[in-house]
């Protein structure tokens, strides 16, 4: 059934969060209206920005959490915020791994229509520092070389001193293949320029 939108970009919204859509961003109803809100968990109440609507639902950005759900934690990455490199860092751990279950169990049903039961996803003790591989970016931005991940929805490329789960030793490379791009690329590239002057 399509809804005719209560909503137009720039609106500032007050929704209630219901659950969490297959991209883990938060869902939200505005006048039987749905929302999808990045960065929100079920049981938030928050205020968004809406950035975009279409004929069945709407994208807003958080601007602010009026109430916090008990399974909202804070992130530990510092730039979380920004980077697109993970999604759920702001939810309790025990809900990410809820949230993995029922992704599995609905792709089942919808996309291959079986009716199978999903077990538990199996958690870590330690859910930090487990990714061994990386895809880093590299860009030259305002005269500096940086390497990180891409800021959510954008080709803008986060610089990364640290990733709190990528393995340690891959922070290291990034920082030696960066420490290189530095002291040898960059200064030939200043090089020719002032020559080229």
């Amino acid at each position: 059934m399509k809804l005719k939108s209560p909503l137009k970009k720039g609106d500032e919204v007050e929704l209630g969060i219901e659950g969490l859509n297959h991209e883990g961003e938060g869902i939200g109803r505005f006048e039987g209206f749905t929302v999808f809100v990045p960065q929100a968990v079920p049981g938030d109440l928050v205020t968004a920005r809406v950035i975009s609507v279409q004929k069945n639902y709407a994208r807003a950005l958080l601007q602010s959490v009026k109430q916090h759900s008990a399974d909202r934690v804070s992130p530990r990455c510092e730039h979380y915020s920004k980077c697109g490199g993970c999604q759920l860092q702001h939810l309790r751990y025990a809900e990410q791994l809820k949230f993995k279950q029922e992704a599995v169990r609905n792709a089942m049903q919808r996309i291959a229509g079986l009716d199978v039961c999903v077990l538990p996803t199996i958690g870590m003790p330690d859910p930090w520092h487990y990714r061994n591989k990386a895809q880093v970016p590299i860009s030259f931005v305002n005269g500096e070389i940086q390497a990180g991940f891409y800021e959510k929805r954008s080709h803008m490329v986060i610089d990364l001193n640290r990733c709190p789960i990528q393995h340690p030793q891959n922070d290291r490379v990034v920082k030696i293949v960066r420490d290189f791009l530095k002291n040898t690329i960059f200064r030939s590239i200043m090089k020719e320029n002032i020559r080229a002057l």
